[in-house]
Formats: C-alpha cells, sequence, structure tokens
C-alpha cells in the first residue's frame, strides 16, 4: 500500500514586512484582528489539504475558541478577508476557509516532498450529484471497479444529494410565490447581473435562498424598489447583494411608492397579495395613501418632483 499523501504542515512563512491584509485588520479590528489571522494560517497549516470546513457547528465553534473572539466579530473579519482576497469568496460563501496566497507560500516545502501543492476544493454545481465539495484528485487516485464500503457511502451521499437539491429547488420555487409575474422578471433580470460578481459566473443555490429569505425582511414592493435602483445604476453591478439589502433598508415608503408606480411593477401582484376591484394592492393604495398626505403626490395622482436620493 502507498504511502499516504502528507498534506499539513509543521511551520509557514511569518514575513517581517506585513502586506495589506494584515494592516487593514489590525487598524480595524486591533490586536484582535492581527491574532486572528495568524491563529486561522496555523488551523489551516494544520488541516489536510490546508482548507478549513466551518459550515458544521463543532468546526465553526473550534475555530472560534481557537481565534478567541465573538461569533460577530469572526464573521465580519472573515468577510473582510474574502473582500481583500486573502480568502476565497466563493468558497466562504459556503463556509469553506481557503487561501490562495497561503498555499502558495508553502510551495518550498512541497517542492522538497516532490509533491504537488494542494489544489483549492471544487464547489459541485446544484446539477452535480457529487458531493457538496470536492478537493481535487491527485495523480495518486486509484482505480476500482470492486465495490467497496467506501464506495456505498458514496453512493449514499449521491442520493443524498439530489434529496438536498430538490428540496432547494422547491425552496427557491416557495420563496418566489410572495412576488407577481412582474416582479419576477424584475428579479430574474437582478440575478443575471448579480451573477457577475462571482469568478465563475455562477451563484450557488444555497446563497440564492439566502438572499430571498433576507428580502422576505421587506415588503416585496420594497424588494423591487432596491432591485430596480441596482439594475438601473450599472456603477453599482459591481456590488454584491448587501448592497441591495442596504438600498431595502434604507429606502422611504414614498420613494417605494413613486418607483413603484413609475415601474408598474406591481401589476398582476401575486397570490399572496390582496387587490381591490381595480385591481391595486392594499400595500400600493397605503403607499399612494401616504404620498398624497406627505405632498409627493396630487389629488390626482400626479408625482411631485423630489430630490436625489443619496445612496
Amino acid at each position: 500500500m502507498a504511502r499516504p499523501k502528507k498534506e499539513t504542515v509543521d511551520y509557514f512563512p511569518h514575513f517581517v514586512s506585513s502586506g495589506k491584509t494584515l494592516f487593514i485588520l489590525e487598524q480595524s479590528y486591533g490586536n484582535d484582528g492581527y491574532a486572528f489571522w495568524f491563529k486561522l494560517l496555523e488551523l489551516l497549516g494544520n488541516t489536510d489539504g490546508h482548507y478549513y470546513d466551518c459550515s458544521n457547528v463543532p468546526a465553526w465553534k473550534f475555530l472560534l475558541a481557537k481565534t478567541r473572539v465573538e461569533e460577530e466579530k469572526a464573521i465580519e473579519i472573515l468577510n473582510m478577508l474574502a473582500e481583500l482576497e486573502a480568502i476565497d469568496r466563493d468558497l466562504w460563501e459556503e463556509k469553506i476557509i481557503w487561501s490562495d496566497n497561503f498555499v502558495n507560500n508553502l510551495s518550498p516545502v512541497y517542492s522538497n516532498r516532490k509533491s504537488d501543492l494542494p489544489e483549492k476544493p471544487v464547489i459541485a454545481s446544484s446539477n452535480d450529484s457529487t458531493d457538496e465539495f470536492l478537493p481535487v484528485e491527485t495523480e495518486d487516485s486509484s482505480i476500482t471497479t470492486e465495490i467497496t464500503p467506501q464506495s456505498k457511502v458514496k453512493e449514499s451521499k449521491v442520493k443524498e444529494s439530489k434529496v438536498k437539491e430538490h428540496d432547494v429547488d422547491l425552496q427557491i420555487k416557495n420563496l418566489r410565490l410572495r412576488y407577481s409575474e412582474s416582479q419576477i422578471k424584475i428579479i430574474d433580470e437582478y440575478f443575471d447581473i448579480l451573477r457577475w460578481t462571482r469568478k465563475n459566473g455562477k451563484i450557488a443555490d444555497s446563497v440564492i435562498v439566502k438572499i430571498y429569505t433576507e428580502w422576505e425582511k421587506f415588503k416585496p414592493d420594497t424588494v423591487i424598489y432596491g432591485l430596480n435602483v441596482y439594475i438601473n445604476n450599472p456603477k453599482y453591478h459591481d456590488k454584491r447583494e448587501n448592497y441591495c439589502y442596504g438600498i431595502m433598508r434604507n429606502a422611504k415608503d414614498e420613494e417605494v411608492y413613486k418607483g413603484v408606480k413609475g415601474s408598474g411593477a406591481n401589476k398582476g401582484n401575486s397570490k399572496g397579495t390582496s387587490k381591490d376591484s381595480g385591481g391595486a394592492s392594499e400595500e400600493s393604495l397605503r403607499l399612494e395613501k401616504l404620498a398624497k398626505e406627505s405632498g409627493l403626490i396630487g389629488e390626482d395622482g400626479s408625482v411631485e418632483p423630489i430630490g436625489e436620493i443619496d445612496f
């Protein structure tokens, strides 16, 4: 039997001249930021394959215990590391931590071992009947046609993955029910733009579910207003979904009413929105009444000009 390939290290380079990542972390979080980064690198160095999957509770709790920071701060730091490209942003969305720079700095170690560097885990798409994430196979992998306990486990995982895929698709379908047909078109247009904020031009279904779930905090009209602002301003198209959340949170009822009235996105509301005999939703009528009381529109429905909205 071949000797198992070692994909951990006992040390890693700690350069005396720090780069932008460490500087920004220290400026933002003080010693907590400094300590968190190097403890994270220690953890990556000591983990097989040099990636850390913290999608399960025990692994996440261990990371918090090792770095000795509160959960909220840990998430903030990891989000910042992803924005700085110190860790892989797409993998972090799946709660997997991987650092290209860290692994590349280990080249001398693996060169001495006459072994290839570990490769970045690959996230399986929702259409793949495989595990949720897969380390890239190496040349040492052997091929066998024998049915083994491992192959049965693999088959079980494939079936489980298909069940999960079905559940996610159903969840997305249910989350879309609160929107009208015209609103769905705007949502689809938004996602078609948003996907290009990812390196591979794809958004994982699990992330789409998170986005729809976050939108549940807002009324449908507010969601569509925020998406329209994003869609109609190309300068925002490099921003991720958090930017739209901010637009929705800061949107005033008068702004939402004006935006929805202008776009006509509220026509043909979804099943979850009641209508009066004229076809307008209760929410639209409420906003119209509020806008009239505020003097933003006249009694005839004409829209009064308002100042430019600052985002």
